[in-house]
């Protein structure tokens, strides 16, 4: 699966938060290629699979969090500490910034 997807495929510019099936095969590889992508977003990896050692792989290798399934009320709230408000990046060098503003009233 992970080797259909190319990082160019990839847009994360909507997205506050990531989650991902830890339980599919190349979930680790798609790991890699989604913080690759954006390393400010969080990626919460959910799965039956609670193995103390694929836990830890998913952790050291970047995830944010890991949850298993089936998720319990709590993990939503978990999950929502993870959702920031994003600000626009907006660059006031950009030409359509310093068109749109308003020039200072002479005094």
């Amino acid at each position: 699966m992970c080797s259909e997807i190319e990082a160019k495929d990839l847009n994360f510019s909507e997205y506050q938060l990531a989650l991902l099936n830890g339980d599919l095969e190349g979930g680790k590889e798609l790991l890699k290629l989604i913080l690759s992508k954006t390393r400010t977003m969080p990626v919460v990896i959910y799965g039956e699979n609670d193995e103390k050692e694929t836990i830890a792989e998913y952790l050291e290798t970047g995830a944010s969090d890991f949850m298993k399934l089936p998720l319990q009320e709590s993990d939503f709230m978990t999950l929502r500490s993870f959702v920031k408000p994003v600000e626009p990046e907006i660059d006031p060098s950009d030409p359509v910034i310093e068109e749109a503003k308003v020039p200072e009233p002479v005094k």
